[in-house]
């Protein structure tokens, strides 16, 4: 089984195979909203503490899951319990909380220095997706899931959208 290093959750090609069989249940993409922010400005050694903090705040909020990160700033979930909309909702709060707390000061140092505006006055947030994992390949219902995040990312992210089947 393939873990992702920096996180200790699956990695993408693992999760995907163990999705193959799966034709129910819910499922969970998340992305990071303004992460480019983190790594062009902050350094790519803040970034990867900031993927550590909200990999163990998944754990933490998004139980009974298989968690993986799929991809440089998105992460998947999936639960066969059900559920998921509202311990996303938990998560993605809990997020901006603690990242705005630990990351304020050093956003807000960026602005003094003229670098560029944090985003959110130094708030990261996730933009999720939620849905039903379906009969479709994993590829159809994650591009769906994809789709929807995106969609949402430029209603200004930072939310939580169902998606349907």
């Amino acid at each position: 089984m393939q873990i992702d290093h920096w996180t200790g959750l699956l990695a993408r090609p693992a999760a995907v195979e163990m999705l193959e069989d799966k034709h129910d249940g819910q499922l969970l993409l998340a992305d990071i909203d303004q992460f480019k922010f983190v790594n062009s400005v902050l350094g790519h050694t803040v970034g990867d503490e900031t993927l550590r903090v909200i990999a163990d705040l998944a754990r933490q909020h998004l139980t009974d899951s298989v968690l993986c990160r799929y991809g440089g700033d998105e992460f998947l979930a999936y639960s066969q319990v059900g559920g998921l909309t509202a311990k996303a909702e938990a998560w993605r709060v809990a997020v901006g909380q603690r990242l705005m707390s630990e990351r304020n000061e050093t956003c807000a140092g960026t602005k003094e220095a003229g670098i560029i505006d944090p985003p959110r006055d130094g708030l990261l947030t996730l933009t999720i997706a939620v849905g039903n994992r379906t009969n479709a390949s994993v590829a159809d219902d994650l591009t769906r899931l994809g789709a929807a995040a995106h969609a949402a990312k430029k209603l200004g992210g930072n939310r939580v959208v169902e998606v349907s089947s």
